[in-house]
């Protein structure tokens, strides 16, 4: 995969620097300014590989999981920072293609394009419902490791740390949080 990655890349720098030489019939306004860095791969080599879309239904959990998986993939495959909202939205289906044309009518010209991070916030607003988000916190201050081994307990601790942003993205905050629910016998002094 990495070697087509490769590729692809030699390719594309190859076809950019053929197409950077003028055209000593095409006057200088002609020629196209680069917008950004290209993304590995075209939007038809994206739709054509069959990702996992995301219906809108299911629950919050499912829809984080997916919101990670297409990530993962943008990053794989170099999806460049300008092209991940048009690359993300085409995996869209039904009930979220429905909710995604009605941000995009909302959002006028003025606002310009929705850069990545936008979308990301107005997907978990979308379908990370308040109530189960409120949960969420609950749950993270009640768990405990209780009979876990300290990996299993990690585990679901992230889970649900996820799901509380001011502590997800605090890392001091996360670590007390994380101390608090070991086992006593394992966190002597931790506190």
């Amino acid at each position: 995969m990495r070697e087509m990655q490769n590729e692809m890349r030699t390719l594309r720098q190859a076809a950019r620097a053929g197409a950077a030489q003028p055209n000593p019939t095409t006057s200088t306004q002609e020629v196209a300014a680069p917008v950004g860095p290209e993304s590995g791969v075209s939007l038809r080599e994206w739709v054509g590989m069959k990702l996992d879309s995301f219906d809108g239904s299911g629950t919050p959990i499912q829809a984080a999981d997916w919101l990670s998986y297409v990530e993962d993939k943008m990053e794989a495959f170099e999806v460049s920072a300008h092209d991940r909202v048009r690359y993300g939205a085409q995996l869209l289906k039904g009930e979220a293609q429905i909710w995604w044309k009605g941000v995009q009518s909302a959002r006028t010209v003025a606002h310009g394009s929705l850069t990545w991070p936008e979308f990301v916030r107005q997907f978990e607003r979308k379908f990370y419902l308040v109530t189960f988000l409120d949960k969420m916190k609950i749950e993270l201050n009640k768990y405990v490791q209780e009979r876990k081994i300290v990996a299993e307990y990690e585990v679901g601790f992230n889970q649900i740390v996820r799901f509380v942003p001011h502590v997800a993205h605090d890392d001091v905050e996360k670590a007390r949080q994380f101390r608090q629910g070991l086992k006593p016998s394992i966190c002597v002094g931790c506190l």
